[in-house]
């Protein structure tokens, strides 16, 4: 397991499963960064968490995120606004190839946690974007090494308050293999907590 530690003040309240973070656009969670975070151009990986959205995006705001400029590579799921409205996307950037799956979140400023879950699987090429155990667009994962030494921001893109997140977030988690639609499903049922931790970073 990798530990994190609160960028500003943390503010806890009811979560999907006990508690969660709060975050109100001024603090964030860093874990910093570990091999075992890393992704080469053959590893697959899924990303998951639990969200309630409340605040509509200006910009784009992380969720989960591993960002570094030099070289360009990232590995991120985050909210944006285009054209007035509000996008979910899948978002890979291997220096010069870039994968993107973007999903209309207008439904999911409801009030409710949401599960989302995003793959790539190197098994086959493909980038998945799940919604509440539910397949919503996948694409040919083109990306190499997504290895970098940035940090992993939970609620931010890379730390930058104009890219922090609003809104709820629990029960994040990285595994280092391409989940299987059958068990994001059953995450989206019952809870991470509630099923076997392996493979879990």
């Amino acid at each position: 397991a990798n530990n994190g530690n609160v960028i500003g003040i943390p503010s806890w309240v009811e979560g999907r499963f006990g508690r969660a973070m709060n975050f109100d656009g001024t603090n964030y969670i860093e874990v910093p960064n570990n091999p075992s975070l890393n992704f080469g151009a053959s590893d697959s990986f899924t990303l998951e968490a639990w969200v309630k959205f409340e605040t509509p995006a200006s910009g784009s705001r992380g969720i989960i995120s591993k960002n570094i400029l030099t070289p360009d590579i990232i590995w991120s799921i985050f909210l944006r606004e285009i054209g007035g409205t509000q996008i979910l996307t899948l978002f890979y950037k291997s220096d010069t190839e870039t994968t993107s799956i973007d999903y209309d979140a207008t439904s999911l400023f409801d009030g409710v946690y949401h599960h989302i879950s995003g793959v790539r699987d190197k098994g086959i090429d493909q980038a998945r974007l799940y919604i509440d155990g539910t397949n919503v667009g996948e694409t040919a994962d083109l990306t190499t090494d997504l290895t970098s030494t940035s940090p992993i921001y939970i609620g931010s893109i890379d730390g930058n308050e104009l890219s922090n997140f609003q809104g709820r977030i629990d029960e994040v988690r990285i595994s280092n293999t391409a989940r299987p639609a059958d068990w994001i499903k059953r995450i989206y049922e019952q809870g991470l907590s509630r099923l076997d931790p392996e493979e879990s970073l």
